[in-house]
């Protein structure tokens, strides 16, 4: 069988197949509007992805240096390709 779960209680983690499935969930769905299944989706430097809409909603374009996205889920921050940006 599994190994017990070693996590101390309260920490809100999930332990064994329960999660596998809450990432599974996370590489499924948009971290933006929990969108399921995305076909085409901007795959952030934190491994969350977001929706065509959500990505356009979240990327940010600076008067100097690249566009840049802020995940909305756990708030890291992804530089974006500029030529892959205009195309969102």
């Amino acid at each position: 069988g599994a190994p017990p779960c070693t996590r101390p209680s309260g920490d809100g983690g999930l332990c064994g197949s329960a999660m596998s499935e809450r990432q599974r969930i996370d590489e499924e769905s948009c971290a933006g509007c929990s969108r399921s299944p995305l076909d085409i989706s901007l795959v952030l430097a934190c491994d969350h992805r977001l929706c065509m809409y959500c990505a356009a909603a979240q990327v940010q374009w600076p008067r100097a240096g690249d566009p840049s996205a802020t995940c909305p889920r756990c708030g890291s921050l992804t530089e974006v390709d500029p030529s892959a940006a205009q195309h969102i």
